[in-house]
């Protein structure tokens, strides 16, 4: 359960950056 909080950080790294990249191809549209 120790390992809960990095898995976290870095399932919200990934879903910035996929949060970006739609906002990205959003303002391409």
């Amino acid at each position: 359960m120790r390992k809960m909080p990095r898995f976290l950080s870095i399932h919200s790294g990934f879903l910035h950056i996929l949060l970006s990249f739609y906002s990205l191809l959003f303002l391409a549209a």
